[in-house]
C-alpha cells in the first residue's frame, strides 16, 4: 500500500509539472514580443513563424535556451551584445526559469553572460534552489509526524504491555490547470517509514 500511494503521487506531481511546461502563453503575452526580437535580431533563422503563435512555455524555454547559446558564442568571438538585450534576455531567463532549470544550460555560458555572481546563475545551476513562478500552479504542504507511544491494553492472550513507534504523513496539493480549473488534494498516509507490529 506504501508502494502504491508513492507511485500515485509521482505520477500526479509529474502530470502537473507536465501540464504546466505545455501550457499555451497569450500572443499579447510581453515574453512573445520580447522572444521574437531577440529571435529576429541574433537568430532570424529561428524567428517563431506567425502560424506557431500561440506557443507553450516548454517552446519558449526553448527559444530562449537557443539565445543564450547563441549569445555566448558572439561574446566568444568579441562581438559586443547591448546591454538592452542582456537586460530582457534575464528577463525571458527569470520567466522560464523552472523550464529551463529541466534543460541544464552550462554554468559556464550563464558565467559569461551574466557574470558570474548573478542570481541568474545560481538560479539555473544551484540544485538547492527551486525555481518560483508567480503563476505556478502547483503548491504542496504538509507535516509529518512521529510518536511512540508507552502503554497499551494488554493483550488478552500474551498479558503484554505493547509499545511502538507510528508515524503519519499529511499532505495537501493544490493544483491549478487554468483560471477556470482547479482542485485541491488531502493524503494522509499512517505509517510511512515505522512498520506496524502485528496484531496478536
Amino acid at each position: 500500500m506504501k508502494v502504491f500511494y508513492a507511485i500515485l503521487l509521482v505520477v500526479f506531481l509529474s502530470g502537473a509539472v507536465l501540464a504546466h511546461s505545455f501550457r499555451e502563453i497569450p500572443s499579447q503575452h510581453w515574453s512573445i514580443q520580447a522572444l521574437h526580437d531577440l529571435q529576429s535580431k541574433y537568430s532570424p533563422q529561428f524567428a517563431i513563424p506567425v502560424e506557431k503563435i500561440p506557443l507553450t512555455r516548454f517552446e519558449c524555454a526553448q527559444s530562449v535556451f537557443e539565445i543564450l547559446q547563441i549569445i555566448s558564442h558572439k561574446m566568444t568571438l568579441q562581438q559586443e551584445i547591448p546591454s538592452k538585450d542582456i537586460s530582457q534576455l534575464e528577463k525571458l531567463v527569470r520567466e522560464f526559469s523552472a523550464e529551463l532549470r529541466n534543460q541544464k544550460p552550462k554554468k559556464e555560458i550563464l558565467i559569461q553572460i551574466f557574470g558570474e555572481d548573478h542570481e541568474i546563475v545560481h538560479l539555473l545551476t544551484d540544485p538547492e534552489i527551486k525555481s518560483f513562478n508567480k503563476d505556478d500552479p502547483l503548491s504542496i504542504s504538509g507535516e509529518y509526524t512521529l510518536s511512540y507511544e508507552v502503554y497499551f491494553l494488554p493483550d488478552p492472550q500474551h498479558g503484554k504491555i505493547k509499545p511502538r513507534w507510528k508515524d503519519e504523513l499529511d499532505l495537501e496539493i493544490n493544483l491549478k490547470i487554468s483560471p477556470s480549473v482547479s482542485g485541491k488534494l488531502k493524503i494522509s498516509i499512517p505509517d510511512v517509514l515505522v512498520t506496524p507490529q502485528p496484531s496478536y
